[in-house]
């Protein structure tokens, strides 16, 4: 096969063991945040500028590698790994985001006093056409 991962000065053991404890992941995990956490967080501001959705997002990330660690075989350095949850998670909030501000302008333009206007006269019309309709024939 290849050969392993390369591993970073000072980076925790990547592998775990599905035995390992809950408190062996939390130390773990503490140690990725002081290794890769910096980095985590200017790459997140790069793509969402703003500081308080990239805190969000990034302990976002890190409660999916803690629930994940388990499974984290070690075929990738800690990093790339933790870099791709970001994404993912980045891409998540983006989508998210989207689909509610959408769905705030429809609900605006639904509210609008012109919209209102406009159905009204909209309905208006019709129940008007549908009168006339009736009372055309003859007297």
């Amino acid at each position: 096969m290849g050969k392993p991962p390369q591993q970073l000065p000072g980076e925790p053991t990547a592998q775990l063991h599905v035995s390992d404890g809950a408190s062996e992941r939390s130390e773990l995990l503490a140690n990725w945040l002081d290794a890769h956490g910096d980095a985590l967080y200017r790459f997140a501001m790069q793509k969402l500028h703003d500081e308080h959705v990239a805190a969000d997002v990034l302990q976002e990330t890190f409660l999916a590698a803690f629930q994940g660690a388990a499974s984290f075989r070690g075929d990738s350095q800690v990093r790339t790994w933790l870099f791709s949850i970001l994404r993912l998670k980045i891409i998540d909030w983006q989508r998210r985001t989207h689909r509610q501000s959408r769905t705030l302008e429809q609900m605006s333009e639904r509210a609008t006093p012109t919209a209102f206007r406009q159905n009204v006269w909209k309905h208006g019309q019709t129940s008007r056409t549908n009168l006339e309709s009736k009372n055309s024939g003859p007297l």
